[in-house]
């Protein structure tokens, strides 16, 4: 005999925990709603708009301490939702804004093996981001680390272990805040820095990739020197 308020837990494939009633089979809870460090297929970044749940991913505190660290990886919904990576609660990096795919710094193979099936719902009831595999025998991760990177992991099932893919950012000129493109920012060997020329940070570059705007104005140059404000000479 099951009592109306029964309820099961069970682990889905997909590496969801879920709660559910036994009569109405209506999810009462589940572990994709509290995500920690990693961010799965199938899993949710973005607001629920209907309850306020946010779903972000929080950085250990190191490697082998699970509390949360510094750094988070948000998929925001105010203006054109994009993915932002957070490190002591100030934006670190952006991967830009987000329309039918995902654009800005994030790598070209990932596109191919990993968002190659994205779903972005932005309505009154969420804003999220969801991603798949084109591959369902692939099988794979996206962490955020401490260290205040976003890395890509797949699983090889002959080495017994995971191998990194891509990771972001991968240099000054992806961190955000820095200088849009300017085609006098140069390094100099002269000098012990460079202004900023950082294609990365401004938004009708993101669209583009890695690839920016030649000193022409032609598509596909890159231009990738920088460092930090205030110590060109």
């Amino acid at each position: 005999m099951t009592s109306n308020d029964s309820t099961t837990a069970q682990l889905l494939d997909s590496g969801n925990l879920v709660l559910n009633h036994v009569l109405s089979k209506v999810v009462i809870w589940q572990g994709f709603d509290y995500p920690t460090d990693t961010f799965l297929p199938s899993m949710k970044l973005g607001l629920d708009r209907r309850t306020g749940l946010n779903w972000f991913l929080t950085s250990w505190k190191s490697e082998d301490d699970p509390a949360p660290g510094s750094c988070s990886y948000r998929f925001e919904p105010m203006g054109d939702p994009q993915l932002f990576l957070y490190k002591d609660r100030a934006p670190y990096w952006r991967g830009g804004p987000i329309i039918e795919r995902l654009q800005g710094g994030v790598p070209k193979v990932a596109y191919d093996l990993i968002f190659s099936n994205i779903t972005i719902a932005n309505n009154v009831m969420e804003v999220s981001l969801m991603y798949g595999v084109a591959n369902a025998s692939v099988i794979v991760r996206i962490v955020v680390r401490e260290s205040g990177s976003v890395n890509h992991f797949t699983w090889h099932d002959e080495e017994q272990q995971w191998t990194e893919f891509a990771y972001y950012p991968k240099e000054q000129c992806d961190h955000y805040g820095t200088v849009g493109l300017m085609p006098t920012a140069v390094q100099t060997a002269q000098t012990s820095s460079t202004a900023h020329a950082c294609p990365a940070s401004s938004p009708s570059l993101q669209a583009m990739g890695t690839h920016g705007t030649d000193q022409t104005g032609a598509r596909g140059g890159k231009v990738r020197q920088c460092v930090d404000v205030g110590k060109v000479s």
